[in-house]
């Protein structure tokens, strides 16, 4: 039952409480109750009725007493009633207000999380990007590394094959002239052995001398072209 059905209940309770000779000086218009009315509306008939012998006055008054006594515990009822909502919707209100102020402290308290988790997000978002970043400068720098390296390689590379190749013509360069130097000196031995031997026959004992010293000249030169050839 609202506030504005409760207003015309108070103003009947009061109307039917008060005293006899006041009830005549209340501003507001009683509302009587259907109960009352047509128990009234009886008692009218029974008054015209008193004339030709119907009930006796003092049944109809009882009547009309427990009727509106009857009455009267509804609309006290009816109040019980109103208070008993009253007191369960301030409850209401009560236990609203309550949860309101919970569901206030859970609001703000998901909006920090939310705030803390969005700067958390954006400093996983930027520590992502530097490491994205930091990752691709590594991979420049090997990718310069690799190519330095690789330049690096086929310089000495080169390098190492002209050197080879320069060696192997120097040493084909000795072997030839080494080559030539021993076939120099052999026939130099052999033109000696041949003068030798033509000298020995045709000289005498005086230059026996002189064969020896020419004979240790060979020897020399023996010497020499065998550790050339080794």
């Amino acid at each position: 039952m609202n506030h504005a059905v409760s207003q015309p209940l108070k103003r009947n309770v009061c109307s039917v409480n008060a005293p006899e000779p006041f009830r005549m000086h209340i501003a507001i218009k009683p509302r009587v109750p259907p109960c009352v009315i047509g128990v009234a509306a009886g008692f009218q008939e029974t008054r015209s009725s008193i004339k030709v012998g119907s009930e006796p006055m003092i049944d109809r008054k009882a009547h009309i007493s427990k009727s509106f006594q009857e009455c009267l515990g509804e609309e006290n009822g009816y109040l019980g009633m109103y208070k008993t909502l009253q007191k369960e919707n301030q409850q209401l209100k009560k236990t609203l207000k309550e949860k309101d102020l919970i569901i206030t402290r859970l609001m703000k308290i998901i909006e920090n999380q939310v705030t803390k988790y969005n700067k958390a997000i954006e400093l996983e978002k930027e520590h992502q990007k530097e490491t994205e970043r930091r990752l691709e400068e590594s991979e420049r720098l090997v990718k310069e590394q690799i190519q330095l390296l690789d330049d690096t390689i086929r310089h000495y590379t080169k390098i190492i094959q002209e050197q080879h190749t320069q060696h192997a013509e120097l040493i084909s360069e000795m072997k030839k002239q080494n080559e030539a130097d021993i076939r120099c000196r052999e026939e130099k031995i052999a033109k000696l052995k041949q003068y030798i031997s033509e000298t020995f026959e045709e000289k005498s004992r005086e230059h026996q001398q002189q064969i020896d010293e020419l004979m240790r000249e060979i020897n020399k030169f023996m010497e020499m072209s065998h550790i050339l050839k080794t």
